[in-house]
C-alpha cells in the first residue's frame, strides 16, 4: 500500500512493506535468512526481523551499499525467491509511490530472466497525470514495449454495486440502498464502499 506524503517518501516503503509482511507470515520464514544473505540492504530496513547478532552481520556487509546495490540485490532475490515460490506482487495507489518504487518496477519489467512473479499495480490514472507522476511516463513507455498490460476499470455498475451491497448486509438488504449507492457515489468502488461503512 502506498501511503501519500508531504515530504520525500521512504524508498522502496510500499516493496519493503509486502516482503515484510510476507516474512512474518510462517510460509515466509525462509525468506529471512535469503534476505540476509543476498539483499542485506533490504533486511537492514527491516531490523524487527532479525535478532540482534543477526542484524549485526547484516549491517557489516551494508558498508560500501549504494542505491544501485539495492535495487540489484532486490532483483537477484525477487528472482530466487520466485525459484521456490510463485509471488504476486500487489502494489496499491502507486499514484503516491516513491521514485524508487517506479525504478525497481521498472527494473523488474525488463529483466529477461524467467521468473514466477507477476506485479499487479494500481494507481489512479488522472492523478498521477496530474502530478506528473514517474508511474504514469513508466506505464506508458512498458506498454509501448509490450511489457505490461493495462486494464482500466471503470465504475462499478448499478448490479455490482447491488451485489456489492448484498455480500455486505445480506439478502435482506432493501434494493433502495444499492440505489441510492450507486447515485450518490457514481459507482466509484472506494466511495461505494467507503460510504457503506459509515452507513
Amino acid at each position: 500500500q502506498c501511503v501519500e506524503h508531504r515530504g520525500a517518501g521512504e524508498p522502496y516503503l510500499p516493496v519493503l512493506a509486502a516482503l515484510g509482511g510476507l516474512a512474518r507470515q510462517p510460509s515466509g520464514r525462509p525468506l529471512i535468512p535469503l534476505l540476509a544473505r543476498q539483499a542485506p540492504t533490504w533486511v537492514a530496513q527491516m531490523p524487527w526481523l532479525l535478532s540482534d547478532d543477526e542484524l549485526e552481520t547484516v549491517h557489516r556487509r551494508l558498508i560500501g551499499a549504494t542505491r544501485e546495490r539495492m535495487l540489484r540485490a532486490m532483483l537477484e532475490t525477487l528472482e530466487a525467491v520466485s525459484r521456490e515460490l510463485t509471488l504476486v506482487l500487489v502494489l496499491e495507489d502507486l499514484h503516491w509511490c516513491d521514485p524508487s518504487t517506479v525504478d525497481l518496477l521498472d527494473a523488474l519489467a525488463r529483466r529477461r530472466e524467467p521468473a514466477r512473479l507477476l506485479v499487479v499495480g494500481t494507481y489512479r490514472r488522472s492523478d498521477a497525470v496530474r502530478q506528473d507522476h514517474p508511474v504514469h511516463r513508466l506505464t506508458r513507455e512498458l506498454r509501448g514495449r509490450g511489457l505490461c498490460t493495462e486494464i482500466a476499470v471503470g465504475p462499478l455498475s448499478g448490479e455490482a454495486v447491488a451485489e456489492y451491497v448484498e455480500a455486505r448486509l445480506g439478502s435482506d438488504a432493501s434494493p433502495d440502498i444499492s440505489g441510492l449507492l450507486r447515485e450518490r457515489t457514481g459507482g466509484n468502488p472506494l466511495f461505494v464502499t467507503s460510504l457503506l461503512d459509515s452507513w
